[in-house]
């Protein structure tokens, strides 16, 4: 908030800064001007011919001139065209020539245009300079120059762009500087929910094993001084599979950071995949149809060779029908597939489950994100992150394909393992 304060306040100073920028260059722009009309009068007292040129016009007024005389007002026109444009380059200013030599009281126009006053608004500006010394005194009357200019504020920005290209260029960074820092304070936010939802998730998990440890070695215990080795057996069987448990959690976190990091090296074979997915197959059949749902399985690839470390992959498939399981509200609908496409093969898992929304599945393998919708589901967000990772490190990729309410189809392309060996991706 501080921020936005800052920055507004800092485009209102340089606003006004502007502001200030403009009237100077238009006080300076006046002073050019009028320096200008004062050479024009100069040279005009110093040109007799135009002088006299200039009274004989005055002196007719609005009475027809004579067939000699009906081309002196453009000669006249011409001449002082040519003084004024002579006269404003010497102070450096160059705009399209607006003026009019009138007779002050009479308002006649001697030259030049019709003058037009103040009756067009502020889209003119004008500099009157009236005429003094020689050509005052020899037609006794009262000339005045006008000088109009159009669109001045136009040609005042242009002399300011100087100024005013910096100031809108610093500006423009500086907002783009609070946009970022807006966003990365949001993400930090967000990430700092993610973390906590993350910590508390952990803590539910890791308290569950802990406690049952706990409470079975309290019951070996007993069993041990009351001589049950049948129960004793029971308990210590129960305590490792908790155990393992445990360990099970605190290893895919620390393998997810190693695959992240680069430290972890797959153990690449070459070998067949559907093997593997028709024991993932087996077992997940039996799960779906105990909660009255079906699997079904076509493994359709006629090439399914890869170069591949199997517990991996095999990890990352069961995270996706693991998914399907736990994100299907009534009986599970559980897909299985695989085909080729190219040089690869395409592993698909889909479900009939709640779906996910087109805003978030561009953030769905993001590390601790969970899509909202579920919150009876226990996880920790890692799921579908350490599926990418496992994928990516096969040199494969992995896409999702999915709408609320209709379920989910996620994709693993794996390139087979004659094309890997041809490209020397994978070391071995």
């Amino acid at each position: 908030m501080l921020a936005v304060v800052a920055l507004l306040g800092l485009a209102i100073v340089q606003y006004r800064l502007l502001q200030s920028g403009i009237q100077l260059e238009r006080e300076r722009f006046g002073q050019k001007v009028y320096l200008a009309l004062e050479e024009v009068e100069q040279a005009i007292n110093h040109d007799f011919r135009l002088r006299q040129q200039a009274r004989r016009l005055q002196q007719q007024g609005r009475r027809p001139l004579a067939v000699p005389e009906m081309a002196l007002p453009q000669v006249v026109t011409d001449t002082l065209a040519r003084l004024l444009e002579e006269s404003l380059a010497r102070q450096g200013l160059q705009f399209p020539l607006h003026f009019s030599l009138v007779e002050d009281f009479l308002g006649n126009t001697i030259a030049g245009e019709v003058f037009r006053g103040a009756a067009r608004g502020s889209e003119w500006a004008t500099y009157s300079h009236r005429l003094r010394g020689l050509i005052l005194q020899e037609c006794n009357c009262n000339l005045v120059l006008h000088l109009q200019v159009k669109q001045r504020f136009g040609l005042l920005r242009k002399r300011l762009n100087y100024l005013l290209l910096p100031s809108l260029i610093f500006l423009l960074v500086l907002l783009g500087a609070l946009v970022l820092l807006i966003r990365t304070l949001n993400r930090q936010r967000r990430l700092s929910r993610v973390m906590n939802d993350f910590i508390n998730n952990l803590a539910h998990e890791l308290k569950t094993p802990a406690f049952s440890i706990s409470l079975l070695a309290r019951l070996l215990r007993q069993a041990l001084k009351t001589g049950q080795p049948g129960k004793s057996d029971t308990y210590l069987s129960l305590i490792e599979q908790e155990n393992e448990r445990m360990k099970g959690q605190v290893e895919k976190i620390l393998e997810l950071a190693s695959l992240e990091s680069g430290r972890c090296q797959l153990e690449l074979q070459e070998g067949r995949i559907h093997p593997i997915l028709e024991t993932l197959a087996g077992q997940y059949r039996i799960q779906a149809e105990a909660r009255g749902g079906s699997f079904t399985c076509r493994l359709e690839a006629a090439m399914d060779t890869v170069n591949v470390d199997a517990g991996r992959l095999q990890d990352a498939v069961q995270n996706l029908l693991d998914n399907a399981l736990k994100y299907s509200a009534g009986p599970p609908v559980i897909g299985l597939y695989t085909r080729n496409r190219g040089a690869s093969i395409l592993i698909s898992a889909t479900d009939r489950g709640a779906g996910i929304a087109p805003e978030l599945q561009k953030r769905i393998f993001e590390k601790f994100f969970r899509a909202p919708g579920a919150p009876a589901v226990k996880g920790f967000g890692l799921g579908l992150s350490y599926v990418a990772e496992i994928v990516r490190a096969h040199n494969g990729k992995v896409s999702l394909e999915s709408s609320p309410g209709r379920g989910s189809r996620f994709t693993l392309e794996i390139p087979l393992a004659k094309w890997q060996e041809e490209k020397g991706n994978i070391k071995k």
